[in-house]
């Protein structure tokens, strides 16, 4: 039985890995809220069904294979994504902050998921709810204020972007044109961090990498500029002439223009910057609901 248990949990955290890269290779046409929000669910959904069937079966307590997966299944991603692309050392200011993200991303997915099998426990029997009880209290006490924080947060960040977008008329559509990879240039930026300590307050330096490919049209009157994910990928991108179709809107009340997907329109480009702030409000306002139904009905649970 220790042999089957064993082999669970090594299969537990090699599925974290697994759908790490797949997303992390997937976030290039998809973008990082594909990466940011899919590994966090996916995960988690394995963990509910697979939890439950080991549970089962194998004895493997779900609290031993959440430690397992949140924290050596997290560490394995970052490990084999380096293995498999070492250029991103270069970049470990970014890869650093992605992994801050990712990482208080997951608090409130894993916390939904836990208070949700705290809540069921509730319902099945005496002893587990005593149990139910003590995780609960240890839980709330430690990741109560990480889990209302972050929520918030990304509903001001996402209430900010919207207040920002501008309205269709402010664009003037130009129309959809062939640009192509002229030019690769790798920028150090610099960028600055605070260390907050008691009686002091330290500042550090330091410098992060972009890989900056410039994309025109044949006339050369307008320009794109991509920043690509590896430094080979940029000047592969550069040696082949790469081409894209891109639509370009001059901004009416402003000297400038954008360009987005040539298969997009302007009414497209705007509803889906709206779309993109909508579901992150919605999404954190549905967890800050779930986090408050919880709350209450523990609330109402501790006093009777």
């Amino acid at each position: 039985m220790i042999y089957k248990r064993a082999a669970a949990v090594l299969g537990s955290v090699l599925f974290c890995p697994a759908v790490f890269l797949l997303l992390w290779t997937a976030r290039i046409d998809g973008g990082a809220f594909l990466l940011l929000f899919g590994y966090p669910l996916v995960t988690a959904a394995y963990f509910i069904a697979a939890g439950g069937v080991f549970q089962k079966k194998l004895g493997l307590r779900r609290g031993a294979l959440c430690l397992w997966m949140a924290l050596m299944g997290y560490a394995l991603c970052w490990v084999f994504l380096l293995f498999w692309q070492p250029d991103l050392l270069q970049d470990w200011g970014i890869v650093f902050s992605v992994f801050l993200l990712l990482g208080a991303v997951q608090v409130p997915v894993w916390l939904a998921v836990w208070l949700g099998l705290w809540v069921v426990s509730l319902v099945r029997s005496p002893e587990a709810r005593d149990r139910a009880k003590k995780r609960g209290k240890m839980l709330l006490n430690g990741l109560f204020c990480l889990a209302v924080f972050t929520p918030i947060m990304l509903i001001a960040l996402s209430v900010k972007t919207w207040l920002a977008i501008k309205p269709p008329e402010a664009y003037a559509d130009q129309g959809v044109y062939a640009f192509t990879a002229v030019d690769y240039e790798l920028i150090w930026e610099k960028r600055t961090r605070h260390h907050h300590t008691t009686g002091s307050n330290r500042i550090t330096t330091y410098y992060v990498p972009f890989y900056w490919v410039t994309y025109e049209t044949a006339d050369g009157r307008w320009q794109w500029q991509d920043n690509k994910p590896t430094q080979d990928i940029g000047k592969q991108a550069v040696r082949e002439g790469e081409t894209v179709e891109r639509r370009v809107l001059a901004l009416v009340d402003e000297e400038g223009y954008i360009t987005i997907d040539g298969a997009k329109t302007v009414q497209g480009y705007v509803d889906g910057q709206k779309l993109s702030c909508g579901v992150l409000i919605g999404g954190s306002l549905a967890v800050l609901a779930l986090e408050g139904g919880v709350y209450v009905l523990w609330r109402r649970n501790k006093r009777l």
